[in-house]
């Protein structure tokens, strides 16, 4: 039997074509993180790689990061300055990176598997990834929240300030994602039942062939917000008229961009004062998941609600709402201060009196 040959061009290109059918962010991610596999092979004149050259790459990004990461981008370190050297000698690959790009190049080789082309040589490695554990970008908590809806709530007066509150109230009280929110339609949202939902285009998916219930209030601020550019004169409502739409003179009544709708959210997060680099617009879904855990729903309808295709991705919420709650660190100090004699205190407290009340402090703008 021959054996077949890794043509590193000629599959790459044929993998491009195959990932045409998805959505342009998801295809670049999944090109672009199979890159540093092929430009580690090259660097090591590898042209006929086995399970051993995953291993042994994985192995790299993990224990040689710094070697690793100058092979894979052709680093010439003679060029660097001090700052960057010294840099480069802290340097590592985040766990969420390496897993990424474990998942993705075991994704381009199992289509070459069911291709014919090639073995999937990643499903053969052995290889100790660590996967990281909650998420990487925090949840608003319901102080943030309720600051977020009466701020969007009072610059509601205007087409624009409607929308933006219909927008960002759908997105927390549903966990529905900068892109579904863009290629939401007027006549997506629909009776079902008993309730009201909208059918959205979920991650992967080729059509609107799922739902999320919308709840009562936030139907008529969506409602309140197309009704108005209806009355106005701004643009009429039809089935395929994009939910939320432009309303600047350049594309006046067009679709919004995924890019657009996270601008709009970053601004309101600034204008109410929330600054921190882990509240993202994708903070909003996390913040329903999170919402959805606390208030007493369960996994299974939290789930539904993401549309995740496995519990197990719902449990990561779950996962963090418990480290949140837990109070053991403050239960070690309890039990330190009522064991010692005359319990610890800093110079501070000392010199305050015995009926003083506790402040809320926090080391920076990000209570760290």
């Amino acid at each position: 039997m021959t054996e077949k040959r890794f043509n590193q061009e000629e599959f790459y290109e044929a993998y491009a074509n195959h990932l045409e059918q998805k959505h342009p962010t998801t295809r670049e991610s999944y090109l672009k993180n199979i890159k540093p596999f092929f430009y580690y092979l090259d660097k090591k004149k590898i042209s006929q790689p086995t399970y051993y050259e995953v291993e042994r790459y994985f192995d790299d990004l993990i224990n040689n990061p710094r070697d690793t990461h100058i092979l894979i981008n052709d680093i010439d370190t003679e060029e660097l300055s001090s700052e960057e050297l010294q840099a480069l000698e802290q340097f590592r690959y985040k766990d969420r990176t390496i897993k990424s790009y474990r998942n993705m190049l075991n994704q381009f080789f199992k289509w070459l598997d069911r291709e014919d082309l090639y073995e999937n040589i990643v499903e053969k490695a052995d290889n100790t990834i660590p996967v990281p554990r909650g998420h990487a970008k925090d949840a608003l908590d319901i102080e943030d929240v309720e600051k977020l809806l009466e701020h969007l709530q009072l610059k509601a007066d205007t087409i624009n300030g409607k929308r933006n509150f219909a927008m960002i109230l759908l997105a927390v009280t549903t966990g529905l994602r900068t892109i579904e929110l863009s290629r939401a339609d007027y006549g997506d949202i629909q009776r079902r039942g008993a309730n009201t939902v909208i059918y959205v285009q979920g991650k992967g998916h080729r059509e609107k062939d799922d739902f999320v219930i919308v709840p009562r209030t936030t139907k008529e601020v969506i409602r309140d917000y197309t009704n108005a550019r209806e009355e106005e004169g701004v643009m009429i409502n039809t089935e395929y008229s994009p939910l939320f739409a432009s309303h600047g003179n350049r594309n006046k009544g067009g679709r919004m961009s995924t890019r657009s709708i996270s601008r709009i959210i970053d601004d309101t997060y600034r204008a109410i004062g929330i600054t921190s680099s882990k509240i993202t617009p994708h903070s909003l879904r996390h913040t329903a998941a999170t919402l959805s855990l606390i208030n007493g729903g369960n996994l299974r309808e939290t789930q539904k609600m993401l549309r995740h295709s496995s519990v197990r991705t719902t449990e990561i919420y779950a996962q963090d709402l418990n480290a949140d709650l837990n109070e053991s660190s403050q239960l070690v100090e309890d039990f330190i201060q009522k064991n010692r004699r005359g319990g610890f205190k800093t110079a501070e407290i000392v010199n305050e009196t015995d009926d003083s009340k506790d402040e809320d402090f926090s080391f920076g703008a990000d209570g760290i």
